[in-house]
């Protein structure tokens, strides 16, 4: 008898396959295989030809009163229950993927389309059990659909663990998810210029909320703070980003935050003067910081435990030297040292013993490549194992022609051996593999380096 994966084995592996043909491939291996392929690929609504030919006869009966005819392909038996399969819904996505599929069947008719559409819904709240459901609201698609009057909606919303919403979805909507929904774990809100009532109930009620995404459209901020007041400390991870600073004082009650990530414009970081986040490890920051004394008392405060720090395009010798104080466990670092700072890179290899990654920018006044790479072989820590170089300008075309093999043979007697990931981001990446191809090529083979090539971040 052929050796047979457990099921939990297969499902593991295809669900992290990306494309979707090859999931398709893996359906026609046998009955098995193609079971397992199809509960993946149905995760989220796969056909909508499919799905209107399971209505139900209510359903059907509905349509034809309301002079809509819909040719469907499914006469013939189904072989999988394919409904009951489906854990992720986008009410958007589900709203264009109807009219789309209604454009080559219906005449235009907006009443028709909202038939159709809400029986879809209708079907799905009665038979599904989410996992996630995202619902943002595109008015001039169609009007809000309440689903959660629908029968069903509270089995089918129950066990919802991850909501991704805008602000002004209908109040109802909001009131009814908080009496249903009180375990939602990842929860992501885009912040327009309306936010309708309900909305901070159902943040409030959430009693294992581990992730906040919130995105800021809105330039009115003062409505944020009382949105935002009841949030349990059980959050881990917290996204803030949008045109518009949303105030970061309410951050210091989530003591228990481990990720911190932010996306603001050139300004608004003085609340962090004031916080204390002893579990901080990872924290990132989408554009630069202008005014770094807050966030140097933020370091001295809870720089202690931080693993990964990603200052941008942050340029402040004070900055730097202060994570080299108050920052000795991190393990990757993204900032940017000028070519007269040199020393302060010793600093930090030398304040940040347990570092392994660092992401610097060079060229132009940034450091030189034959500086830099000369401190990371002579300075480094032990356990350091990866260089990223993001080029502003040119390179130095005979350092790494001539200059580059006596680096990489320092590196090899070091002890411990790591070998050592070199990344060239930008425009310079080809050019400098080119360059330098055979002294690469050689060290590479021995297992000295590893060199790669990214167009940006």
């Amino acid at each position: 008898m052929p050796f047979q994966l457990p099921y939990e084995c297969l499902n593991e592996i295809l669900k992290n396959l990306k494309v979707e043909k090859d999931l398709r491939s893996c359906s026609l291996v046998n009955h098995f295989w193609c079971e397992v392929s199809i509960r993946i690929l149905w995760r989220n609504i796969h056909n909508y030809n499919l799905l209107i030919g399971c209505f139900s006869d209510e359903s059907k009966e509905i349509l034809r009163k309301n002079d809509i005819i819909i040719s469907t392909s499914t006469s013939k038996p189904l072989f999988f229950d394919y409904i009951k399969f489906i854990k992720n819904l986008s009410v958007h996505d589900t709203v264009c993927g109807v009219l789309k599929f209604l454009k080559d069947q219906q005449p235009d008719d907006d009443n028709k389309k909202f038939v159709v559409t809400q029986e879809i819904f209708k079907m799905l709240m009665g038979q599904v059990t989410l996992k996630k459901l995202e619902f943002c609201s595109r008015r001039f698609l169609i009007p809000n659909i309440p689903i959660t009057t629908y029968p069903g909606a509270k089995d089918c919303l129950k066990n919802l663990s991850e909501f991704d919403c805008s602000s002004n979805i209908d109040s109802e909507i909001f009131y009814q998810m908080s009496r249903i929904c009180h375990n939602i774990e990842s929860l992501s809100i885009t912040l327009e210029d309306i936010i309708s009532n309900g909305l901070a109930e159902l943040i409030s009620v959430q009693k294992n909320l581990k992730c906040l995404n919130i995105l800021h459209e809105s330039s009115d901020v003062m409505y944020v703070p009382p949105l935002i007041a009841n949030i349990n400390d059980t959050v881990i991870k917290l996204r803030l980003e949008g045109r518009y600073l949303i105030p970061l004082s309410f951050i210091s009650k989530l003591i228990n935050l481990q990720e911190l990530l932010l996306s603001f414009r050139f300004e608004g970081f003085e609340d962090m003067e004031y916080m204390t986040l002893p579990n901080l490890q990872i924290l990132k920051f989408y554009y630069n910081v202008l005014i770094p004394k807050p966030l140097i008392i933020f370091f001295e405060n809870s720089g202690k435990n931080l693993r990964v720090l990603d200052l941008h395009n942050t340029n402040d010798n004070s900055l730097n030297l202060a994570v080299a104080k108050f920052c000795s466990n991190l393990r990757s670092l993204r900032t940017v040292i000028l070519d007269v700072e040199s020393t302060t890179l010793k600093v930090i290899l030398q304040g940040c013993q347990k570092l392994e990654s660092i992401y610097l920018l060079c060229g132009s006044n940034y450091l030189n490549e034959s500086i830099l790479l000369e401190i990371i072989v002579n300075d480094s820590p032990r356990n350091f194992h990866e260089l990223k170089m993001d080029y502003v300008g040119g390179f130095d075309h005979i350092f790494f022609q001539t200059a580059l093999a006596p680096v990489f043979r320092r590196w090899e007697n070091r002890t411990p051996k790591n070998t050592l990931s070199l990344f060239i981001i930008g425009i310079c990446g080809k050019s400098i593999r080119r360059a330098s191809s055979i002294v690469i090529k050689k060290f590479q083979k021995s297992g000295i380096i590893k060199f790669g090539t990214i167009n940006s971040f």
